[in-house]
């Protein structure tokens, strides 16, 4: 037994004290850190917008008055963002709107073209690009995108051209508006209304209570996902890299004759033992290595405030905070929000009861790393 702790020990020393682990362990989270840092300021263009001009060709007669409402909802004045909220819930026009207050909406120019456009006429305006106000797409909606041809209950969409080198953020963009648009023509030719059928077909997603004998906590919510996820992680980290390190140890002893010196020695089930108690410590040490810096990782979010408050019924008090943000945009009285806001996180508190939130929030802020010291 002891031959297999030896061998154990020396194949974990002579893989742990070389700068070549050293480095294969840490250049996972060296990446992760790049990738988290550098990542967006090197792949996210924060000035690139779409904008230019999109020309129609509407044999439906009835996706273009939408179209025309929706591109010119984005020069909404701040005073008129009061109802972007609910409309954003309901279709185009609020999604534009919401956009345009973060100044991320697109600056799309509608260009009618009759349903009888001559397309190859169209398609050669496409190509010929306009400075400052480029030719983004030409889009020809079929005559059975709103209504079904008679005989028929098959709907039809539309036929989009693209200049060359179009960057997909556009096509993208694009693509949105003219599906919101045919959905909205749809819905407005049976009578209803868009934003009404999206709040009734919208619930939220509530936060679980767990009922125990102590009394009621929420719910674990995405950890109970986000735990075992992590726990794969590490592994198949442990897994990969040890069954690696002894695989390549295993064939240079070989090669360099050193295994056959060994089996002088010991036995060969000794010798494997050996090898595979001390690859077990090898993964061990790696696994600890990224337990502690997701720990330590998870213990700096909590200093700058990153974990949320748990709290019984959190979506309610999150919506009533979205609430007061919308009416800002809007351009109504912070303070007034403000006193809105906490008037309406009394009423639930008051709902759920004062003393289970108090103790729910007591066990929440008993636990390490809840506050910064």
């Amino acid at each position: 037994m002891n031959s297999v702790f030896e061998i154990a020990k020396r194949e974990f020393v002579a893989t742990v004290f070389t700068r070549g682990f050293v480095l294969g362990l840490l250049v996972l989270p060296i990446m992760l850190l790049l990738g988290i840092t550098v990542g967006p300021r090197v792949f996210m263009d924060r000035a690139f917008r779409v904008e230019g001009q999109i020309a129609v060709v509407d044999a439906s007669d009835r996706v273009t008055p939408e179209l025309r409402t929706a591109l010119t909802a984005g020069t909404t004045r701040p005073a008129d963002l009061e109802t972007v909220a609910r409309a954003a819930r309901g279709g185009l026009a609020g999604n534009v709107a919401v956009m345009e207050a973060l100044g991320m909406a697109p600056k799309l120019t509608l260009v009618e073209r009759p349903a009888g456009a001559d397309l190859d006429r169209e398609k050669i305006w496409l190509r010929d690009a306009e400075p400052g106000s480029p030719h983004l797409a030409l889009a020809v909606v079929h005559a059975n995108a709103v209504e079904p041809k008679a005989g028929e209950t098959e709907l039809g969409a539309y036929d989009l051209y693209l200049p060359p080198r179009t960057d997909n953020r556009v096509e993208i963009a694009v693509q949105q508006v003219l599906r919101d648009a045919i959905v909205s023509a749809r819905l407005a030719t049976h009578g209803l209304d868009r934003v009404t059928i999206n709040d009734l077909v919208t619930v939220p997603r509530v936060q679980s209570i767990t009922v125990a004998d102590g009394g009621e906590r929420a719910g674990g919510g995405g950890f109970a996902f986000i735990l075992p996820a992590a726990f794969m992680f590490l592994l198949f980290m442990g897994v990969m890299g040890s069954g690696q390190g002894l695989l390549t140890t295993t064939i240079e002893e070989k090669g360099s004759r050193v295994i056959e010196v060994l089996l002088s020695a010991v036995s060969p089930m000794q010798l494997m033992a050996g090898k595979l108690i001390g690859h077990m410590g090898i993964s061990l040490l790696g696994m600890s290595v990224y337990l502690v810096l997701g720990l330590l990782g998870l213990a700096s979010f909590s200093l700058f405030g990153l974990l949320d408050l748990s709290l019984i019924q959190t979506d309610k008090y999150e919506e009533a905070l979205r609430q007061g943000i919308s009416k800002l945009w809007a351009g109504e009285d912070p303070q007034a929000i403000l006193d809105k806001i906490a008037a309406d996180w009394d009423g639930i508190t008051k709902q759920v009861g004062v003393d289970k939130q108090k103790a729910v929030y007591n066990a929440w802020a008993a636990k390490s790393g809840a506050y910064p010291k």
